[in-house]
C-alpha cells in the first residue's frame, strides 16, 4: 500500500507544525496506518485526537485501535448517528468509544435546545446525566452553538452549573 497522505497535504501540515501547533483532530478515522503516518508527520509530541464518525471508525476502534497517552477517541455523535445503519445503536456505539478509550470526548448535539429556548430542556440535562455516567468527562458543543455568542454563554453556563451539580451529587 501506499502512503496516506498526499504531497500537498504532507507540505500544508509541515506548515502548521511549523507554527508551533501540536494539538490536531482527524476526522473520519478508520486505520491504525493512517494514524501511524499522521504520528509521523507531525511527531511525537503532538496531541492527536481521532474522531469516530461511522460504522468503519467503529470497527476500527472495536479492533484496531492504539491508546497511548498522546492519542485520543472523539465520539462525533452528530455524523456518527446518521452514519450508523439504526439509530437506536448510537448508546452502544458510544459505549465502545468509551470503553476503549477512558479519557474520549462526546461531541456534537449536546444541548440543542438552547437554540430554540433560553434554558436547556430537562432532556438535555438528562442526556449530561448518561454521558457522564457513562464515563465521559469531555464534552464538546456544535458549531452552531459555538458560532453564536448568544447561545454560546447560556450553554456554558448550563454545562458548568451541571457539572457543578451533578458532580458534586456522586
Amino acid at each position: 500500500m501506499g502512503e496516506m497522505f498526499t504531497d500537498e497535504e504532507k507540505e500544508k501540515i509541515n506548515k502548521v507544525r511549523r507554527a508551533g501547533f501540536y494539538r490536531y483532530y482527524l476526522s473520519y478515522v478508520s486505520d491504525q496506518r493512517y494514524v501511524d503516518e499522521f504520528k509521523e508527520l507531525v511527531g511525537p509530541d503532538a496531541e492527536i485526537k481521532l474522531k469516530i464518525e461511522d460504522k468503519k471508525g467503529l470497527e476500527f476502534v472495536a479492533r484496531e485501535f492504539v491508546k497511548s497517552d498522546k492519542v485520543s477517541l472523539i465520539a462525533a455523535r452528530g455524523d456518527l448517528y446518521v452514519e450508523i445503519d439504526r439509530p437506536h445503536e448510537i448508546m452502544a456505539a458510544l459505549k465502545l468509544i468509551i470503553a476503549k478509550d477512558p479519557r474520549a470526548c462526546v461531541g456534537s448535539r449536546i444541548m440543542l435546545s438552547i437554540v430554540d429556548e433560553p434554558v436547556p430542556a430537562c432532556a438535555d440535562f438528562l442526556e449530561l446525566a448518561w454521558l457522564y455516567d457513562s464515563g465521559y468527562r469531555e464534552m464538546m458543543l456544535c458549531d452552531e452553538i459555538c458560532l453564536k455568542e448568544d447561545l454560546l454563554t447560556p450553554a456554558v453556563n448550563a454545562f458548568d452549573s451541571f457539572r457543578l451539580a451533578y458532580a458534586a451529587s456522586n
